[in-house]
């Protein structure tokens, strides 16, 4: 055993004694008989965060996976994905894509409302759409005209066609009431959907909660009475917390609590890279006076990590990658050969490019235990070539602004992460398009061509071949960011909790209306 492993395991012994002497009697998770009779209804299912989301009602800023899977408590989507990749209707009974007109038309599903009683309806969707237009959301920026054709129905026209966004529309849009709003910050806090539950309180770094919402469109749902979202920040206390059974979902566990997970714990990973996050890191390369402007220092620092030493020691549950993605994927190009470890290479590139002394430079992370290992060990890695690196620890609500579209933007590196589905052109385009994520980042027009033909080709193969050439530029010959990872997700879960589909489809995706607790 490392020692890593066997001073966690003390730690975490300690804190489950703690617990148990500080708390009342609590009960050890049980394993279940099957239920014959199907879903039980009412209990509180109890999940832990290891951060507070971003935004909860406010669409535009619903961007990282535990913005997603809190605010679908309240909210929801016009379309689902399903476990082959497609996607099922959700809000929206029907849809019908017209690559020639540029037109997508949307039939919606009648009968619905939102919590606070205002119909959902076409104006409600136009308005939506509007919303993340006014955002300047890089995804709907060939949105020209949104006609409602009738209550229910309303065509979508683009300037072009582009074949990531019905992906976006459909899946990544969440819907609020236009009757609820009154301004950004008000909504970030205040989640007023069509979903089946309802927010009761926010107290930020200890809980989100939600009650059974009585007016939900599915008759019967939710089973639940509600959810408890209990942030806790310090991955040690966390594995406490669900080993004691004070907890039925521990959603982001780090590889140590994993390790050390009791028998009775089911560990869900996510296998279909829907939704999985790639780590890595990016440059402040948009900015001319910076040393990363130059591609042979981005080069440098790439032959300079020692990136299967990170996966061993710090990225446990990840899958090493050299791209966006993982391997067996359509979008995955096998011809990119990556950067090896190779720190003489990394020195030799560094003179080449005006730096035979190094320079130094900053590399920002937000503050989770693992982000600061990571830092620490690029720190290291990166002080052997010459670049003398200050590590700055920053909250998630700083990072969202040093980061998100129209941000302020951050000098030196800084630690990336972006959406490893396979369908890469819907990630690139918020991530790459002008006005997109990470703005200090540079942006070729050689990326933002063949960016721009992969959404709108029409053809599969066509769309092959564009994701394979954007592989290669962004990290082959650009190497716009250095990747580190796809993380597969694992969430441990109490057996009593079933029908979630928690990290079954989609790591954004689960099913709150349908899950429950069983005795």
């Amino acid at each position: 055993m490392s020692a890593v492993r066997f001073w966690f395991s003390i730690v975490l012994a300690l804190a489950v004694l703690w617990l148990a002497a500080g708390c009342a009697e609590s009960p050890r998770p049980q394993e279940s008989a099957p239920t014959p009779e199907g879903p039980r209804r009412g209990g509180t299912l109890r999940l832990i965060l290891d951060a507070d989301p971003n935004s909860l009602g406010y669409p535009p800023q619903i961007l990282q996976p535990r913005d997603f899977l809190t605010a679908s408590a309240a909210l929801e989507t016009l379309g689902r994905w399903n476990a082959n990749g497609g996607i099922d209707p959700w809000l929206a009974r029907e849809w019908r894509i017209d690559a020639q007109t540029k037109t997508m038309s949307l039939t919606l599903r009648e009968g619905v409302k939102f919590q606070d009683g205002t119909d959902f309806n076409a104006e409600a969707v136009k308005w939506n759409i509007e919303l993340m237009m006014s955002a300047r959301r890089a995804e709907f920026a060939n949105v020209t005209a949104i006609e409602v054709t009738g209550p229910y129905t309303l065509n979508v026209r683009l300037s072009e066609w582009d074949t990531a966004f019905h992906d976006t529309l459909l899946t990544r849009m969440y819907i609020i009431s236009p009757t609820s709003y009154r301004d950004r910050d008000a909504a970030i806090a205040n989640p007023v959907g069509t979903g089946p539950f309802k927010l009761v309180s926010w107290t930020r770094g200890v809980d989100i909660r939600f009650e059974r919402s009585p007016s939900y469109w599915q008759e019967g749902k939710p089973y639940l009475d509600g959810l408890v979202f209990r942030i806790v920040q310090d991955p040690t206390t966390a594995a406490a917390v669900f080993q004691s059974g004070e907890a039925d979902v521990f959603l982001f566990p780090p590889a140590e609590a994993i390790e050390a997970a009791p028998s009775w714990a089911t560990v869900a990973k996510l296998a279909t890279g829907i939704g999985a996050a790639e780590a890595g890191i990016t440059f402040d390369s948009g900015d001319p006076r910076s040393p990363f402007a130059d591609v042979r220092v981005r080069q440098a620092v790439a032959h300079a990590i020692n990136r299967q030493a990170l996966l061993q020691a710090i990225y446990k549950v990840f899958t090493a990658t050299n791209q966006l993605g993982v391997a067996g994927a359509w979008s995955y190009n096998p011809n990119v050969r990556g950067y090896a470890y190779d720190p003489e290479r990394a020195r030799q590139l560094l003179a080449e490019a005006g730096y035979p002394n190094g320079f130094a430079t900053t590399l920002t992370v937000t503050n989770t235990p693992q982000n600061r290992a990571m830092a620490a060990a690029v720190q290291s890695d990166l002080q052997r070539v010459g670049i003398r690196v200050e590590i700055q620890v920053v909250d998630a609500a700083r990072y969202f602004q040093l980061t998100s579209p129209g941000g302020t933007g951050w000098s030196g590196i800084i630690q990336w992460s972006a959406d490893a589905s396979p369908n890469i052109d819907v990630g690139l385009t918020r991530a790459y398009a002008p006005g997109g994520l990470f703005p200090s980042r540079a942006r070729p027009d050689e990326v933002l061509q063949v960016l721009r033909q992969a959404r709108t080709a029409t053809a599969q193969a066509e769309r092959q071949r564009f994701a394979w050439d954007l592989q290669d530029l962004i990290f082959q010959k650009y190497v716009l960011d250095v990747p580190f990872g796809v993380n597969t997700h694992p969430m441990l879960k109490a057996p009593k909790v079933r029908d979630d589909r928690l990290n079954e489809v989609s790591l954004i995706l689960w099913t709150p209306e349908d899950a429950w607790l069983a005795p």
